[in-house]
């Protein structure tokens, strides 16, 4: 029998909180290991995902990548710090989880492709439209041919969001020329 991966996650408050959610069950079922929790900032009590014992709770994810070595890393930092991090991570022969918008240039997105390459390693972007109900009704459409003879694909979308999604980080929003240097 193998043993669970072992999954840490970068950026454990705002949205890594979901991440955490959906991570607590399976770690209490014992199909993956929560090994490491990271954040600049104090991790936040969550009640549907609180911190398992032996869990290390970082500050700098350097230092948890060489004290927990885990086989899976979740990435929910601010944007610019995507690339550097995943670079880290994949160096220790990480697997990545990355929050969108992976990296922020096609240069980026080359560094990253080249680094997963040369690791050897993979990455999965969270993107939460393609959980989405209508993407499987669209694509059950497409595949019993309701739709005809399609010529061409586009979509619209528009999301409502709450007050308390733009709170859940200070980065989180419309991006102002000085949020970069303030966060992370």
């Amino acid at each position: 029998m193998t043993s669970p991966p072992r999954v840490a996650v970068i950026g454990a408050n705002g949205h890594g909180r979901s991440h955490r959610r959906v991570i607590a069950p399976l770690h209490a079922a014992g199909r993956l290991r929560l090994v490491a929790l990271v954040d600049v900032r104090p991790v936040e009590d969550d009640p549907v995902a609180p911190v398992p014992p032996g869990v290390g709770v970082f500050t700098d994810h350097r230092a948890m990548l060489a004290a927990a070595r885990p086989e899976v890393v979740v990435i929910c930092t601010p944007p610019h710090t995507h690339l550097a991090i995943a670079r880290d991570a994949l160096a220790t022969g990480a697997d990545l989880l990355l929050e969108k918008p992976p990296v922020l240039s096609l240069a980026e997105h080359e560094e990253l492709t080249w680094a997963l390459a040369a690791a050897g390693r993979v990455a999965q972007v969270g993107f939460q439209a393609l959980g989405s109900a209508a993407l499987t009704a669209l694509t059950d459409a497409l595949a019993a041919g309701r739709l005809g003879t399609v010529t061409g694909i586009s979509t619209v979308a528009a999301w409502q969001r709450p007050d308390d999604y733009y709170a859940r980080s200070p980065w989180a929003g419309p991006p102002r020329s000085s949020w970069r240097a303030r966060w992370w």
